[in-house]
């Protein structure tokens, strides 16, 4: 009866790579490149997205509950700075799903609904926008490049995230 060998597992292949080769300028150079590119993933500053999509800080939410306001857009400030949204899944063809807060008033509620007739409210909901209790969540999925920038482009909205329907 013929028996194979047993394959030898990652580990092993790597002690016998070790104790019975030298380092060859190919693996050295493979090796240098891997860690290279680690290093840089690693230490790369976060991008406008990832900064805008990060939960809020307990303290932006007392400021926000004290009623405090966000400065109006400046001249070099468009809508666009307010959507936390991967830019190149927008388009005007398909709409991606997204969620903001919203001040409680009908008024403002139904202005919105104007623009997109997807959006549902929550009132007290905090989803992982970080609403406070005088604010509606706000939940949409027609959200397609021209609804959010006009969204955006209101004044009492500040920020629309992705929603992930958790």
């Amino acid at each position: 009866m013929n028996r194979l060998a047993p394959i030898p597992t990652v580990a092993e292949r790597a002690l016998e790579d070790r104790s019975t080769k030298r380092q060859t300028p190919l693996r050295f150079a493979r090796w240098a490149a891997v860690t290279l590119l680690f290093v840089t993933a690693c230490a790369a500053p976060p991008t406008a997205n990832q900064r805008a999509t990060r939960p809020p800080s307990p303290r932006s939410s007392q400021r926000a509950a004290q009623g405090a306001t966000q400065p109006a857009l400046s001249q070099t400030q468009t809508p666009m700075h307010k959507i936390a949204i991967d830019p190149s899944a927008l388009d005007d063809a398909h709409g991606v799903a997204y969620e903001f807060c919203l001040p409680q008033d009908e008024a403002k509620q139904a202005e919105v609904r104007g623009i997109d007739s997807t959006l549902q409210f929550y009132p007290g909901g905090r989803g992982r926008i970080g609403c406070t209790t005088e604010q509606f969540l706000c939940i949409g999925s027609g959200g397609t490049r021209s609804v959010l920038l006009k969204l955006a482009s209101l004044d009492y909205i500040t920020r629309i995230g992705p929603f992930y329907g958790e």
